[in-house]
Parts: structure tokens; sequence; C-alpha cells
């Protein structure tokens, strides 16, 4: 099943899975590199507010494209979150800025 959804997940605010592969009992993903690491690694420094507010509102349209095209609700949304971004997010399909669709 989750393999499923990561294979359906294409959205711009979700992370690319590109594949998996089965090593003895171990399954191995194979998704986008997020160069810029977890942004707990900026607690302390301070976010401004308006990094705050493009992070947010990407996180929901990602989980908002899980629920309302797959009928998935991220578990992660149940608990404390840091997500992985990169560090130009020009460069990334999965953390494009906001856009005023979706």
């Amino acid at each position: 099943m989750e393999l499923e959804v990561l294979h359906r997940s294409t959205c711009p605010e979700i992370v690319d899975f590109y594949g998996a592969f089965f090593i003895e009992s171990c399954v191995y993903y194979c998704m986008e590199y997020m160069d810029a690491g977890s942004l707990d690694r900026l607690e302390g420094a301070g976010v401004p507010e308006d990094v705050s507010a493009r992070i947010a509102g990407a996180m929901v349209r990602g989980l908002k494209f899980l629920k309302d095209n797959l009928q998935v609700i991220h578990r992660g949304a149940s608990q404390p979150v840091s997500p992985s971004i990169p560090s130009d997010p020009s460069s990334s399909s999965s953390s494009s800025p906001p856009s005023s669709s979706q």
C-alpha cells in the first residue's frame, strides 16, 4: 500500500519518489534528495515569518493533495514533524514556491 501511494504522489509539494528495491528482507526507497536538510536545523536561528508562511503553505497543499486525490492522511500530520527542504527551492519540483492555484 505505501509503495502504491508513493508512486501516485505526484505533486510539487511532495518529495519525488523514484522507486524501491528489495535486498533480502529490507526495502530501500529511492527518493529526491533535499540538500538543505531538515528544518529542525534552523531551530533557535529563527525563520522569517514570510519563509515560515511559505513552508506551512506548501505542507498544507501537499497534505491536501494526499487527502483529496489519494484518500490518505499522512501519518506525520498527527505528530511533530521536521520536513526536509532543498537549499534552492527553484531547483526542486518538491518545494517550488507557492502559487495561487491549489
